[in-house]
């Protein structure tokens, strides 16, 4: 007669006897439906869990480093003294970790067996290192693409001769705090202190500085001018314009300076054809100025600017490869029929190219002279 299945209820009845077959597997076949009780996770040989690690693998339990034996123990261990990273073993410091060494930011190499450094928080910038961060820390830390900035490099250029002497006419910067907290500004030249002054939040404040002859007197030749730059910081963001001169309405100009955190190695020249005055040929002009030492900048001059003044390491085709440390200006003047615009100014490290003229007439044929400068 028909088979009962007994598997349905759990508990047999008093009356029913139950016989195991040795033979049986541990599945029950009802139809073609199959019910399997094996484990999926068991591997072959009844064992779970993960296999041991290779041979020679070294891990990181703690600060303590282990080395495996491929048995499922280890070999050999060692306690770390200063850090333990996953396949290295014991290592001065962290792959990528940052850390501080008094005004030094600095980050763990990738072998962690030392420090590379990335940044000098300067205390003139009103930065400090960030031992949480291995980063330099303060409001002109981490700042955008933007003429508001901590860090200035004010150059004096070529103006008209007898404009550019003081105290009648005088170079000047000036310094504009929008925010609501002092911003000490500190000017140098070279190793040498210029000025030191507090700007009041949102107030302005002008700040006088020698002119630099070598970049802005005579009619040539192009020159490279150690240290001719003013390097002008400040412990809060702020707008900086140069003022060449002052306190004059003629053969006058201005430019808002762009800070160093926007600075590129890429630059087109825009400036103005040579004037022709008297016996002079008086130059327009580009300046060059270095944030690094051992720059690298290459001239590649357009058609109008294959004429110029040789000097300063540039032939008179406008070509040129200039080194410059720090603070060197690199200053390019036109000879007559030239006109430096659309060259093109490529270097190795960021700098800033001021454009611009001694002094000129635009249109070349309509008086008076006047000069011409921007960043």
């Amino acid at each position: 007669g028909p088979v009962s299945d007994a598997s349905s209820d759990p508990s047999p009845g008093p009356n029913s006897t139950t016989t195991t077959d040795p033979t049986a597997s541990t599945s029950a076949s009802t139809g073609a439906v199959s019910a399997s009780t094996t484990d999926t996770n068991s591997t072959s040989d009844g064992t779970t869990g993960d296999p041991p690690c290779p041979a020679d693998t070294i891990f990181c339990e703690g600060n303590t480093a282990k080395v495996c034996d491929g048995l499922g123990g280890f070999k050999s261990e060692e306690a770390c003294p200063d850090a333990c990273v996953d396949d290295i073993g014991c290592t001065l410091c962290v792959p990528g970790e940052g850390s501080c060494q008094g005004d030094q930011a600095l980050v763990c190499n990738g072998n962690g067996d030392g420090f590379d450094l990335v940044d000098t928080c300067d205390a003139l910038l009103g930065l400090a290192c960030d031992p949480n961060l291995g980063a330099c820390a303060g409001a002109c830390a981490g700042l955008g693409l933007s003429y508001i900035g901590c860090e200035y490099y004010p150059t004096v250029v070529q103006q008209f001769d007898g404009y550019n002497t003081a105290p009648t006419f005088e170079y000047a910067v000036a310094v504009a705090n929008a925010s609501d907290k002092i911003a000490k500004v500190t000017v140098t030249r070279g190793p040498n202190m210029v000025a030191q002054v507090d700007v009041q939040p949102t107030s302005v404040q002008l700040i006088k500085l020698p002119w630099v002859n070598e970049l802005s007197s005579g009619y040539g030749p192009s020159v490279v001018v150690p240290d001719g730059a003013y390097r002008l910081r400040s412990t809060n963001p702020v707008t900086v314009y140069q003022y060449n001169p002052l306190t004059v309405t003629y053969t006058n100009d201005a430019s808002v300076l762009l800070p160093t955190n926007t600075w590129t190695g890429n630059y087109l020249v825009a400036a103005w054809p040579t004037w022709p005055f008297g016996n002079q040929a008086v130059p327009g002009l580009y300046a060059v100025t270095a944030r690094q030492d051992n720059t690298k900048v290459t001239l590649h001059p357009s058609a109008t600017g294959k004429i110029v003044k040789p000097g300063g390491g540039v032939a008179a085709d406008g070509t040129g490869v200039v080194m410059l440390n720090e603070g060197d200006v690199l200053e390019v003047l036109s000879n007559y029929n030239g006109d430096v615009t659309g060259t093109i100014v490529e270097a190795d490290k960021p700098v800033q190219v001021i454009g611009g003229h001694k002094c000129t007439n635009v249109p070349l044929n309509v008086t008076a002279c006047d000069h011409l400068e921007e960043s």
